[in-house]
């Protein structure tokens, strides 16, 4: 009690042991081993307190040693002397002890630190003394299967002489840990300190976990919302890239998160990638090279998004930015990173492009807080929410922070205002940073102090795992149960609890989820950074598992290691270092290269063995890596292996009986697992290589099978589908082994490398049913692209009453079928990949049956069902998912529409697909494919009817000729609003009509018609329809119509004009309408642009000395800065350089570097991919020139040598040669000035034309022949003397030239005149057609024909 000291009972009141079984106390005789309960536990007399037989953090090993030494010492022990049956009995008296005082000490929430070394003494103890005692367990002895942790039978069995050293040694050490227990006063530390949290459970019942496509702990606020739909809405289909930037612990990665499952499946391939913080040892770039060729051709014409997670610097970037290719299919690249240089850097110093992560505000803090503890604020109790308010407003608005501290309130059972009040007090005094991590990590560890000792053990084996792994949950539960640290009492199941361990893990909010299955069970999960640095720091402290990293380079390592992580990245050197006595390892994880895999015999206690290879480098891919020592492990309960390079594993594994878990599915062809684990009686879990023969397993010609006794799970590859025989033989074997062996619970056939794809038919398949009783089975997936089909359903002999989990291919779905499905009681799952769409109306009725089913798929190779759910079909479906691989145009009637009715609804585009009557949907997806995959077609509201209160169906329509998938989300085909019209429906039979509004206008003519004729419609139009409705604006905005123009030779010349203002603002002129429209302005900047030209649908503008570039699209209407650094911008910046475009490509060569190096380079840019490529050097190095293409060519004339020489000399590029070849004296004749404008050229017709700004102020036309120049009569306008051309512009537009400048006769310094002329063979006569504002800087007047 608070304010008593805290002493323990004396010695002879405190160990009365009685061995407890079945709740009653032993009376002699006691049972034999055989009758002992699953799990035995040593209750201590005067304490009320039960000691179970599981690992700990705190306790070490001490419950599963004092369990050993009970089965050693009990009748069906070993054979001891009288003496040393005393010393025993006497060492495990004195390890009831210690354990005892550890126990005690674990209620004490702040030991003092002499306590802290005690403990961690008498931990060492502990597994030192089991250490000692597994060394000398015979290797050959027969295991019983008897209780969890069997004790071999040695009976009979005489104990060695070396044994009897170490009992007395280690009796020895044991006293001497007592004795400092008492000399370091541990039994004076104060109650006061006693925890003050309860680990009984949570007050309220736990929160339904936040489906998949939601996020976890984080609160949307306005200012993210608008930022996630802006990009979920962007149909902008050139490649962008959008940065998150912010703070550590603000909730980045999980942005990016439920951006990813929010936009994912809009592309034809995403990925989500983490970087790790480099380190100074490394080359931070060179992993990002060595695949980058693959990546970049994989995805190349595909539409892809990308995350990149946690990015450190600017270097990184720019590998990453080259490894993606760039195009026009809508593309997305999504980066996190703490560092806003990197943020701008990759979007290009764009700042609208950089989303700034901030802190909570007030409102969504306490929202977060209260929501999470009570369900609202409203529902907190009014003495708690002073208390409440403080503590929110302390966590200062991080949300990890703010989630942990109130999921640490959730889960105790309940609450008051002492116990907010200590937790306030304890964050005052620990909130000392300013770092959002730091403070963040103090909470957290407030948080892990609150624990309940079994949740902190679970918690830090996490630790094993490098930071940033996706671990699967039941990988983890197998290895706590390999591990002993779940205890479960009479009647439970191990795994079971261990489960539940997680899951409170999850509520707690320590661990992530990132994927969750149908029933809203998280399946697999990863560790924020903070946490993960949190629990390695706890592991090394409690010296529980120890990690060597080789990003870190100091690293205090203890040479009593019983958990070992090698987290070894690309190291392709590493040793174990010489203080780590390998032989005391129980459980080893090893993440990393094979080269660095330690020589694993040398581990010989190991229980937890979990490989992580890789072995593609420096061309050794077919090297095996040699496990055969695993042999030798005797004490191995869970090996694990994923590589992919070949495993050699022991020729026989019959001596590993602990063995409860074998899992090497994940390895390459060539891993041979050895047929003598049939032998292994222990084995649970069973997880088989590619290639694995189940016909290995078969005794006589029945094709009976020996098998592990009490297997539970097992996976295997079918065979290849080309070998018919052997996969009919391996199928009766499979058979014959789920109905032989009851123990049996998961079976899953997985796809041969080189089996059939789903529908692939020009392989050998075998129809396969299941006339045998299964009724122990509870999960059975076959994978759709096995060759494996289900046929003949009312033949089966069903007694599936178990079984939850369904997934396999079938000939057909008909009536019966569902019939039989519905008789499974147990059913939650159920995935169908049906050969053939029936063709007859399949009803789902209200016929008893499908009453716990929460998810269903069904996906039909060809044709399109005909289906109705009825009310109260599947009354628990949470999601349904429908797959139509290959429909028939509406054109065809095909067989499978025999049925009239059917062909006319789906002639007519009625609802095919009833699901109104199913109200408690939460997700629904429908996908269509094949020959009418056409908004034509299928996308039409009314293919599938849905309730109005049910989730919108999230419908993909897959086309091989499109980008990606087209997709829509649709309700109800009754919520138009718009007038319908009705248009005649072209078909087979000419009947019916099919509605029409604008919202369906590309559905009733197609899209590729609707591109059609919106490419001979004036770009003028364009934006009045894109803004009809968001089909249109997609289909004007997407660059398709564009790309059509430009095929067809449908060009329409655009002038863009800045007339010098700062920042430039910039208007566009349609000669054809004679209309102008503004442009959005540029961002503003510190320098002028001096640059600017024209290519495809873009506008690029130079400035800065060529350090900074911009470029405007007219189909996002937007600016986009590109910084010198940005793969979008030239390979070599520069300035004053000369330039021309046709179609799609500009050309630039020469110009001037920001150095003030003159250039000869050139380079080419593709507006389609953002891409610049090096072309060959000019001749002639060249700053202040001019360009213009001319009968294919490229021609760059003028501007001033390295010497300031002005240069006379033309040089032509031939793009088929790739050559540049001198024309002399080419710009001969025009103005000469070495500091004045460029040259002003212009290209009519492949008639070159020039505007000669000096005083005579004439327009002349180049003659290619005689290689000069002819005065054709006087410009219009005038350049002041000042200003050398600078201040005027010539371009040409189409089929005429315009010329801007000041008017001749007009002193008016402010204003400028546009003039045109179309070239008739006869003099000009310029045709004024606007006046402009002048500023009084450059002119820049590039024109866009596209």
């Amino acid at each position: 009690m608070a304010g008593e000291s805290w002493k323990l009972p004396p010695r002879n009141e405190r160990f009365a042991v009685v061995l407890m079984y079945a709740g009653e106390s032993w009376k002699l005789p006691p049972p034999t081993m055989n009758d002992l309960p699953w799990c035995l536990y040593v209750s201590v007399g005067g304490r009320g307190r039960e000691m179970d037989a599981s690992f700990g953090v705190s306790l070490g090993a001490m419950r599963p040693l004092l369990k050993k030494l009970n089965m050693m010492l009990g009748p069906h022990g070993y054979k001891l002397t009288k003496g040393l049956t005393d010393r025993s009995q006497l060492l495990k008296d004195d390890l009831e002890e210690i354990g005892a005082y550890l126990e005690d000490l674990l209620e004490v929430e702040d030991p003092p630190l002499a306590a802290k070394c005690w403990m961690k003494e008498a931990q060492e103890l502990s597994y030192d003394i089991l250490d000692c005692i597994d060394k000398f367990i015979p290797k050959r002895l027969k295991w019983q299967k008897q209780s969890e942790y069997a004790a071999p039978d040695v009976s009979g069995h005489v104990i060695s002489k070396t044994i009897r050293v170490d009992v007395i040694s280690c009796s020895q050490e044991a006293q001497v840990v007592i004795r400092r227990y008492e000399r370091y006063q541990v039994h004076c530390c104060s109650t006061s300190a006693a925890c003050k949290f309860s680990a009984i459970g949570p007050m309220m019942p736990m929160p339904a976990l936040p489906c998949e496509k939601t996020c976890f702990g984080l609160v949307i606020d306005g200012r993210m919302s608008k930022f996630i739909n802006s990009l979920a809405s962007d149909a902008d289909q050139q490649l962008k890239v959008v940065s998150i930037h912010g703070s550590e612990c603000l909730g980045k990665t999980m942005v990016s998160k439920v951006l990813y499952n929010k936009i994912g499946r809009q592309f034809h391939c995403r990925a989500f990638i983490r970087r790790k913080q480099p380190q100074a040892s490394q080359d931070a770039s060179d992993e990002l090279r060595i695949t980058a060729e693959n990546i970049r051709n994989y995805l190349h014409g595909k539409r892809y998004l990308i995350i990149v997670d946690d990015l450190w610097d600017t270097a990184a970037w720019d590998v990453i930015n080259q490894v993606f290719p760039k195009g026009s299919q809508g593309s997305r690249i999504i980066t996190t990173t703490q560092i806003e240089d990197v943020a701008l850097t990759c979007c290009c110093d764009d700042p609208e492009q950089v989303f700034e992560m901030k802190p909570l505000d007030d409102d969504h803090s306490r929202k977060l807080f209260f929501d999470r503890i009570f369900g609202s604020e409203s529902d907190c109790p009014e003495e708690l929410k002073q208390v409440s308010s403080q503590i929110v407003e302390i966590c200062g608005g991080l949300p990890l922070a703010t989630i942990s501290i109130s999921s640490l309130l959730a889960n105790q059972p309940s609450l008051s205002v002492d116990l907010l009040t200590h937790i306030h007090d304890s964050l005052v005094s620990c909130l000392s940073s300013n770092s959002t991590s730091e403070r963040t990590r103090q909470v957290l560890n407030l948080s892990y102090n609150s624990l309940p000792h079994h949740l902190k053990t679970c918690l830090l084996y996490f630790s094993m795992y490098p930071e940033g792994s996706i671990i699967f949950k039941h990988d983890l539960v197998r290895q706590w149960v390999a591990e002993w640290f779940i205890s479960a009492r009479e009647g439970q199941d191990r795994k079971e609890v261990a489960g539940m361990y997680f899951d409170e893990l999850v509520d707690r909010r320590f661990i992530q989820p990132v994927s969750i299955n149908f029933n809203n069970e998280v399946v697999s999960c990863t560790v924020h950074d903070v946490v993960h640095d949190l629990i390695a720091h706890k592991s090394a402290e409690d010296n529980f598992l120890v990690i060597v990293d080789h990003n870190r380079k100091i690293l205090a390592l203890s040479h009593k290691v019983s958990r070992l992580s090698l987290q070894l990245g690309d190291t392709k050197y590493f040793k174990i270092p010489a203080n780590i006595r390998q032989a005391q390892v129980q459980s080893l994880g090893v993440f990393g290269l094979s080269e660095c895999m330690p020589c694993i015999a040398e581990f010989k206690l190991v229980r937890v063995l979990n490989l992580h290879l890789s072995g593609h480098h420096d061309g050794y891919q077919d090297l095996a890596i040699d496990l055969a020592g695993i042999s030798e492990l005797f004490h191995l309960r869970y090996l694990k292996i994923v590589c992919d390079v070949c495993i050699k594993l022991p020729n026989r594994m019959r001596g590993l009986q602990c063995l409860e878990t074998l899992d090497v599915m994940d390895t390459p062809r060539g891993t041979y697992v050895p047929w003598d684990i049939i032998y292994l009686t222990r084995l649970l879990h069973l997880s088989l290589p590619p290639h694995t023969n189940l016909l290995d397993w078969s005794v006589g010609e029945d094709l009976s099978l020996c098998k592990p006794n009490h297997l539970q799970d097992l996976c295997i590859s079918t065979p290849p589908s080309s070998d018919y025989d052997r996969l009919e033989r391996s199928m009766y074997a499979l058979d014959y082994l789920m109905n032989e062996h009851d123990s049996l619970r998961t079976v899953k056939l997985v796809a041969h490398e080189s089996s059939a794809s789903f529908g692939d038919t020009s392989k050998a398949r075998v129809w396969w049913r299941l006339d045998k009783p299964n009724h122990h089975i509870q999960r059975f997936e076959v994978s759709a692209y096995s060759p494996v089909i289900f046929c003949n359903m009312h033949l089966w002999k069903i007694q599936l009453g178990n079984l939850g989990i369904l997934k396999i291919a079938l000939d057909e779905l008909s009536v019966n079928n569902v019939d039989i499905l519905r008789g499974m009681p147990a059913l939650t799952a159920l995935s169908l990949y049906v050969e053939t769409s029936p063709n007859i109306k399949i009803i789902f009725g209200t016929a008893a049956g499908f009453t716990a089913l929460k998810y269903l798929k069904l996906r039909f190779m060809s044709g399109i069902a005909w289906l109705k759910f009825e009310a109260d079909a599947m009354p628990n479906l949470w999601k349904l998912r429908l797959v139509f691989d290959a429909i028939p145009q509406m054109e065809q009637r095909l067989e499978l529409f025999s049925k009239s009715d059917q062909w006319k609804q789906y002639r007519h585009g009625s609802a095919l697909i009833s699901i109104e009557h199913m109200t408690g949907l939460r997700e629904v997806s429908a996908k269509f494919g094949g020959a009418a995959a056409d908004l034509q077609y299928v996308s039409r509201i009314g293919v599938v009817s849905n309730h109005r209160s049910n989730p919108i169906i999230d419908m993909q329509l897959v086309d091989s000729g499109s980008h990606g998938d087209k997709r829509i989300s649709a309700r109800s085909p009754h919520e138009s609003t718009s007038c319908p019209l009705h248009v005649p429906a072209a078909g087979a039979d000419g009947g019916g009509e099919v509605p029409w509004t604008w919202s369906n206008t590309i559905d009733v003519i197609g899209r590729d018609l609707f591109i059609y004729c919106l490419h001979r419609v004036s770009r003028w139009d364009y934006g009045s329809i894109a803004s009809l409705n968001r089909d249109f604006n997609s289909v004007v905005r997407n660059g398709d119509i564009y790309r059509l123009r430009r095929k067809n030779g449908v060009t329409e010349h655009w002038l863009y004009l800045s007339c010098g203002n700062n920042p430039h603002e910039w208007e566009a002129y349609d000669p054809s309408t004679g209309r102008w429209i503004q442009v959005p302005n540029m961002p503003p900047a510190e320098f002028s642009y001096q640059d600017s030209l024209a290519v495809g649908t873009e506008l690029l503008v130079f400035g800065g000395h060529g350090r900074v570039a911009l470029r405007y699209s007219i189909l996002t209407n937007s600016w986009t800065v590109l910084a010198d650094a940005d793969a979008h911008a030239m390979n070599t910046p520069r300035y004053l350089f000369g330039s021309a475009s046709v179609g799609e490509k500009a050309y630039v060569a020469g110009g001037g570097d920001s150095s003030g190096s003159v250039l000869s380079s050139a380079e080419m840019y593709d507006s389609e991919t953002h891409t610049w490529t090096p072309l060959p050097s000019m001749h002639r190095a060249r700053c202040g020139c001019s360009g213009a293409f001319m009968d294919g060519k490229l021609y760059v004339m003028g501007g001033v040598s390295s010497s300031d020489d002005v240069l006379t000399c033309g040089e032509e590029y031939d793009l088929n040669r790739r050559s540049w070849r001198i024309i002399n004296n080419m710009s001969q004749g025009l103005n000469e000035a070495d500091n004045g404008a460029p040259l002003l050229l212009a290209v009519v017709n492949n008639e070159l034309y020039a505007a000669d700004y000096n005083e005579n102020n004439d327009l002349k036309q180049y003659d290619k022949l005689d290689n000069k120049w002819i005065t054709l009569g006087k410009l219009p306008v005038r350049s002041s003397k000042d200003k050398e051309g600078w201040d005027m512009g010539f371009r040409a537009c189409g089929d005429g030239l315009i010329v801007i400048g000041r008017p001749n006769n007009s002193t008016d310094e402010k204003v400028v005149e546009l003039h045109s002329w179309t070239p008739d063979e006869q003099p000009p006569v310029w045709n004024l057609f606007a006046t402009r504002p002048y500023s009084g800087s450059d002119i820049l007047c590039p024109v866009m024909g596209c």
